[in-house]
C-alpha cells in the first residue's frame, strides 16, 4: 500500500523492506535500518549505505516532512520458497526436464538424424578402406 508518512514512522513502524521514492526521480528498496544507516538497494547504484539526515534530505519530498513509501506485506496464504541450497538435485533435474518435456518430439528427430549420421559416416569410411584396399593391391 502507498503512504506518505514521516521519517519517523518509517524508522519505527514500517516493517521491512519497503519501496521507498528517491530523490523525486525513481524507487529504491529499503531493506535495513539501524540506529546511524539507512541500508538500500538501489537499481541505479546497487547496495548503498546512507545516514538518515542524507536518507531524509533525498527522500522527503513535501513541507509536512513526509516521504512517499509503498508497503508490501505477504498475504496469509503466502508460502515462502525454500533457498537454493535446500533444493535437492533430483529436483533441479526434473525442472529441466520439464522445460525440455514440450520438445520431445524435436529431441526424437534429432537423435535418429544423428543415428543416421553416424552411421553413414561409418559406411563411407568402410567403402574407402575397401576401395584403397583395392587400388593397392
Amino acid at each position: 500500500m502507498p503512504w506518505k508518512i514521516s521519517f519517523d514512522l518509517l524508522k519505527d513502524k514500517v516493517q521491512l523492506p519497503c519501496i521507498v521514492h528517491w530523490d523525486n526521480n525513481h524507487f529504491i528498496v529499503l531493506y535495513k535500518m539501524d540506529k546511524q544507516f539507512a541500508y538500500v538497494a538501489d537499481p541505479a547504484k546497487g547496495l548503498e549505505k546512507y545516514s538518515h539526515s542524507h536518507f531524509q534530505k533525498n527522500w522527503i519530498n513535501d513541507s509536512n516532512r513526509n516521504g512517499a513509501v509503498l508497503i508490501i506485506q505477504p498475504q496469509a496464504g503466502f508460502l515462502q520458497k525454500a533457498p537454493a541450497e535446500n533444493r535437492s538435485k533430483s529436483k533441479m533435474f526434473q525442472n529441466f526436464v520439464g522445460y525440455l518435456s514440450p520438445y520431445k518430439g524435436s529431441f526424437a528427430n534429432l537423435i535418429l538424424i544423428m543415428l543416421v549420421i553416424t552411421v553413414l559416416q561409418g559406411a563411407f569410411a568402410i567403402l574407402l578402406r575397401w576401395q584403397f584396399q583395392r587400388v593397392s593391391h
